[in-house]
């Protein structure tokens, strides 16, 4: 079985590591700036971490595919970074667990900066739903629409005023 695609917006381990720079320290203790096999966490497991984070936040924002506003790239970039600052709060939970109520750890900040971002996501998705290429309200009848929408009737569906 072959995983689907990663999405163009999801951050990479670099990404993450620019959020985390002193935390990518290699094992004897230089700090290298990105993840590699000799830093805790090591970039696969970084990888791992924002597969995670991705489904976290796509439990809230729905597929980002199809979005029909102007705007569409800037949203999914908010969303990788969105994932970027929930991937680094993962980390910190999980490799620093010791520091996260310490002054030594950022989890805090991270936690109200993700709480602030994924709340000013899910409005800019909101908005693109409701808005069309050039800002004007999507018509009722349009064939864009999320997918948790049910489909307009245009005529022969099933149970739909149906023609035999």
């Amino acid at each position: 079985m072959t995983a689907p695609p990663i999405p163009d917006y999801w951050p990479s381990p670099t990404d993450v590591a620019a959020l985390l720079r002193a935390r990518t320290q290699d094992d004897t203790d230089v700090e290298v700036g990105d993840w590699t096999d000799t830093t805790r966490p090591t970039r696969d497991q970084v990888d791992d971490l924002i597969a995670r984070a991705a489904a976290l936040v796509s439990t809230r924002t729905g597929s980002l595919d199809g979005l029909p506003c102007k705007n569409a790239d800037d949203i999914r970039s908010a969303a990788g970074y969105t994932i970027a600052i929930q991937t680094a709060m993962l980390i910190e939970l999980s490799y620093y667990p010791e520091q996260v109520d310490t002054p030594r750890s950022a989890y805090e900040h991270y936690r109200d900066l993700f709480t602030q971002l994924i709340d000013e996501l899910l409005r800019g998705i909101e908005s693109c739903w409701a808005s069309g290429d050039d800002g004007a309200p999507v018509p009722d009848d349009a064939p864009a629409s999320p997918s948790w929408f049910f489909m307009p009737d245009c005529g022969g569906l099933v149970g739909w005023r149906t023609r035999w």
